[in-house]
């Protein structure tokens, strides 16, 4: 056993080679005797880092040896014999004859075949088995060092090891695989072994198929293959639903070496006797938890009994996760896999470059689009920004967000509706710069790799971990870094922390950010977006600039050019609490820990002194108990900010510019009677008086009052529940019994 020096970041290869291959061959003995499968396969597993590096080792001693000799020596830990009959014990006990691939087992192999080390990341593709074209290929776009899925794979798929790997979105999963097939396939072409007449026959099959679930990631995985390929004499192609069966069928005719396809499409031609799968000797089985989650599972199955025998072929499963059905394609469609996890137990399944965020928005549809646009400009960089994706849970919604105007920089949708040509075309566009914000279902979760999103937003909580995982991931790849942020409601809490716990992921919390705070960035947005405009297009807005200047308030003007580029024409005050318009959230910090009941009778109090009319709104506590949020129409705001507010001596009150972060308990409390539709529910007000008015009439007319809290009646706080009369005052709302405050109980 041999571990680089954290130091030196790199180890001797031929120094481990010796011992490594010996261990090797000692264990394989050794695995004669134990009959178990599993046991052989898992012990060559717990070996392999060394097997591989002895190989490499010899590969590259002529070039690495030289460099290396003249730095000091390496760590290195001897596994005693102690410690090794421990391990070999560990082995034997319990031993099994199942072939069952179970959770644990998965655990035990990947991690002994992970290969990725604290501070060895510098894999260059030159030091590995690679031809020289493949590798100016890759310089040419800038690739020259393995990310861990790529180096941790290489070895074992190019010597023909059928493998399940498991990595984080976004970290070159695709070079990952095709890569070492086109190498074995560059190597087999004209030889011996190629009877297929890998790209020379015409109408040869393919030599191997990669399965993706969507057409997008369809396309991305072709273009990427085809751009190596090619160059070798190499054909791809893509096939996929929407596109014209003719063209498709030519392609056969000419002959294909890599074919990726979506499954719908592919067993089309299968039924229709177009392709020949004799000569397939690679499966890859790309995004394979999504074939499950998308519905293709029993079309895997037959695509794969289409194939030739699984000892006739190298199948190959890339994923982010590893659901059962997962294991089960590998039991039954693989030989011995090799198990490698770029993820890790216990460690986030998203990727690292990514910055998570959680923010509190209203619940309902309506307020909550109308925080899009501000969440996109605070965390996305706004109008002079890259671009940002937008995750909703339907379709519907999609188009509304999409169409109402809500985003000013402009937006495009997709989703399963929209036309392959006319989703090509918009990915074009969005790829192009022509608009910011792309709308999207889980339809472009999985596969679209473009430069520049530098956001997503998941309009709601993801059902699954899955989706989150993929979602995220379209921001944050090769190596850049991004932004995702999931809107919540306060009733979503308890699906946010299960997502956490799932994913691993640690989400900064934040509330909404005032209007202030908005307008503040899309100021600072808009003078750096000045600089991106081209100079033969200003030139045409030159005397208009010279007329403003010489003109009066040109400061003023100057403003209002910078507020027209960010498109913000008027300010729409809207509560960071609930979303309602015409409403102002303030923020009350007082010595003492505070309840929903004292934050009325202290605004109430304060507002008799200063001789105010003021009805306390919603009002929500703070994770900080000392502190809370309440609501106010503007008029009641204004006029309580602008008082004199100097004397105060056990609290502070102020305009709130975020939202802080809320208790966990029991979400928004609402007191008393509600204003509009917005009334308040007594539902959260278990122990703070009841709800308002339903659904009807304004702010000073809606509907009967709510009941008390959970004790209104028990003692005789409640109010009237009765009187809902539709345009009428209403009854009363009832008190509970921290928070029987005459003040905030209203019609």
């Amino acid at each position: 056993w041999t571990r680089r020096s954290s130091r030196r970041g790199r180890l001797s290869r031929d120094a481990a080679a010796a011992p490594a291959v010996k261990a090797v061959e000692a264990l394989a003995a050794a695995s004669t005797v134990w009959s178990s499968r599993r046991n052989a396969r898992s012990l060559t597993a717990l070996f392999a880092v060394s097997e591989v590096d002895a190989r490499r080792g010899a590969a590259v001693s002529g070039r690495a040896r030289g460099a290396e000799s003249e730095e000091s020596g390496f760590d290195e830990e001897e596994l005693d014999e102690e410690e090794l009959d421990e391990k070999l014990d560990e082995e034997l006990a319990g031993e099994d004859e199942s072939e069952e691939l179970d959770e644990e087992e998965f655990k035990a192999e990947a991690k002994a075949t992970r290969r990725v080390e604290e501070g060895d990341m510098a894999h260059k593709f030159s030091a590995y088995r690679i031809s020289p074209l493949t590798v100016e290929l890759l310089h040419k776009k800038g690739i020259e060092t393995m990310t861990d899925v790529q180096y941790g794979t290489y070895d074992h798929l190019y010597d023909g090891r059928d493998i399940i790997a498991r990595s984080r979105t976004g970290t070159g999963k695709t070079l990952a695989f095709a890569v070492p097939i086109l190498e074995r396939l560059v190597a087999m072409k004209g030889s011996k072994e190629d009877k297929h007449g890998v790209g020379a026959r015409s109408g040869r099959g393919p030599s191997c198929i990669i399965l993706a679930p969507t057409r997008e990631l369809a396309l991305q995985v072709s273009r990427e293959i085809d751009s190596l390929a090619k160059p070798h004499g190499l054909e791809t192609e893509c096939f996929y639903g929407g596109s014209s069966y003719n063209v498709q069928e030519r392609a056969l005719q000419r002959g294909i070496d890599f074919l990726v396809a979506t499954p719908g499409r592919l067993i089309d031609h299968l039924q229709r006797n177009n392709i020949d799968c004799g000569g397939v000797r690679f499966f890859v089985l790309d995004e394979a938890d999504e074939m499950l989650s998308m519905g293709f599972a029993e079309n895997v199955d037959q695509v794969l009994d289409s194939l030739p025998p699984k000892e006739a072929r190298q199948t190959i499963l890339f994923s982010a996760t590893v659901p059962s059905w997962v294991k089960n394609i590998a039991r039954q469609h693989q030989r011995d896999p090799v198990m490698f996890d770029a993820v890790g137990e216990g460690v986030s399944m998203a990727a690292t470059t990514v910055r998570h965020c959680a923010v509190l928005t209203p619940r309902d549809f309506e307020p909550r689009a109308a925080f899009l646009d501000d969440v996109i400009t605070v965390y996305g960089g706004g109008f002079s920004a890259g671009r940002a994706i937008v995750f909703t849970q339907t379709k519907r919604e999609a188009d509304e967000l999409a169409t109402s105007g809500v985003l000013k920089s402009g937006a495009a949708v997709l989703h399963g509706d929209v036309t392959q040509s006319q989703r090509e075309t918009t990915l074009a566009q969005f790829r192009a710069g022509r608009f910011q914000v792309l709308v999207a279902t889980d339809v472009a979760a999985r596969g679209l790799d473009i430069t520049g999103v530098d956001l997503v937003v998941q309009f709601r909580v993801p059902l699954d971990t899955e989706s989150y995982v993929h979602r995220a991931g379209r921001t944050g790849r090769a190596g850049r870094s991004g932004t995702a942020v999931i809107m919540y409601s306060q009733d979503e809490m308890r699906s946010l922390r299960k997502l956490a716990m799932d994913t691993g992921v640690k989400f900064e919390r934040h509330g909404l950010p005032s209007i202030e705070k908005v307008l503040t960035i899309a100021a600072e947005h808009a003078k750096s977006s000045i600089d991106d405009v081209d100079s033969k297009v200003s030139a045409y807005f030159a005397r208009a600039a010279e007329e403003l200047l010489a003109g009066e308030n040109v400061r003023d003007r100057v403003a209002a050019a910078l507020a027209l580029i960010s498109r913000r024409r008027e300010i729409v005050e809207r509560s960071i609490l609930t979303g309602q318009a015409d409403y102002k959230t303030l923020l009350i910090k007082a010595r003492e820990p505070l309840t929903v009941g004292s934050v009325v009778r202290l605004v109430s109090q304060l507002a008799e002194k200063l001789g105010l009319t003021i009805s306390v709104g919603r009002v929500s506590l703070c994770a900080d108990n000392t502190m809370a949020v309440f609501d106010l129409t503007l008029e009641e705001a204004e006029a309580l900010l602008n008082a004199d507010l100097s004397n105060l001596k056990s609290f502070m009150i102020g305009a709130a510019k975020e939202l802080p972060r809320l208790a966990d308990f029991g979400g928004d409390r609402p007191m008393g009677g509600g204003r509009g539709q917005y009334g308040g529910g007594g539902n959260y007000g278990r122990n703070y008086g009841g709800g308002g008015g339903r659904r009807y009439g304004n702010a000073r007319s809606g509907g009967g009052g709510g009941g008390g809290g959970r004790y209104g009646g028990r003692y005789n706080d409640g109010g009237g529940y009765r009187n809902t009369n539709r345009y009428g005052s209403g009854g009363g709302g009832g008190g509970g019994v921290r928070a029987c405050v005459r003040a905030c109980v209203r019609a």
